[in-house]
């Protein structure tokens, strides 16, 4: 099929590997090889998946021992990470081709969050434990990522974010917690013309979220404070004040939150339904805890 030829593709090969020496020689362990026992879900011992790889490569039941762990280890070093990006979004060309890809009033609905994670690394021969952050934008309904991203030690959601924001495209509505809302994330998403949903902590800033939790109002139009000028400069965001919509939505348990929103328009968009589209942002929590 399609996705096969591409990880066999030249092209992906010349893009992906370290040096241009590398998977040049007649081998065994072939750069598509390598790379399709990557992406085939490795759970057990190298060796004995190995075995089975290779035994599943020639159509035969019983496993075959064909490599090594030590020459498959040698091999996926010569591999740039990168070329999970572009194996992802071919992938998820050939999947909005083929499925329905969830919508909320016409808009393509993107989950994104962040989750702490343990990382191994081989630095000089030694392996070591590191803290690092994953960032992730998610496909609800389908369950795939468009992007996933890991950074070694601390560093800002908000950030991975942006460096994500290339994935995103109009007609995307993005899905945010309340760890994200900021003066420069809406501008920057306003100015790209992407459209979101971002839960508002009502410990944080945003004095117009706390008036209107006060005010019992369902839904109000507001408009936010400027970013500073370095954060514009930073965030390439214009240096204007954000027109939002506040919606106070209600969870099932009677908890009370209330979401930012750059959908204006209330009656294509009522504040009624944002309860459950809010709720669907809940997959990708689900996503981090399958990894």
């Amino acid at each position: 099929n399609a996705l096969a030829r591409y990880l066999s593709s030249q092209d992906l090969m010349e893009k992906s590997r370290l040096d241009p020496r590398h998977f040049t020689r007649d081998r065994k362990l072939t750069f598509p090889v390598v790379l399709s026992f990557l992406l085939s879900g490795v759970q057990g011992a190298v060796q004995s998946e190995l075995n089975t790889f290779c035994a599943d490569l020639r159509n035969r039941a019983e496993s075959i021992r064909k490599v090594s762990a030590q020459a498959f280890s040698a091999a996926r070093y010569k591999i740039s990470s990168r070329v999970f990006d572009d194996v992802n979004r071919e992938l998820i060309a050939h999947v909005e081709k083929e499925i329905s890809i969830h919508r909320w009033q016409g808009l393509r609905v993107i989950a994104g969050d962040g989750t702490t994670v343990q990382l191994t690394i081989l630095k000089k021969g030694i392996r070591s434990i590191v803290s690092g952050v994953a960032f992730g934008l998610y496909l609800p309904g389908i369950e795939m990522f468009l992007s996933f991203k890991l950074q070694m030690g601390s560093c800002s959601e908000r950030q991975m974010l942006f460096e994500s924001i290339e994935c995103l495209r109009p007609q995307d509505l993005l899905l945010l917690d309340r760890g994200f809302p900021c003066r420069w994330l809406p501008a920057v998403l306003i100015a790209r013309h992407i459209h979101f949903c971002i839960r508002c902590d009502l410990s944080r800033g945003f004095k117009v979220v706390r008036d209107f939790l006060l005010s019992g109002e369902s839904e109000r139009v507001v408009t936010l404070r400027a970013p500073n000028r370095r954060d514009a400069e930073d965030y390439e965001c214009p240096w204007t004040p954000a027109t939002v919509r506040l919606v106070r939505i209600v969870t099932p348990s009677g908890r009370v939150h209330v979401v930012m929103t750059s959908l204006l328009d209330d009656i294509a968009y009522p504040a009624a339904a944002f309860t459950a589209l809010y709720h669907s942002r809940w997959r990708i929590e689900e996503a981090y805890k399958r990894i």
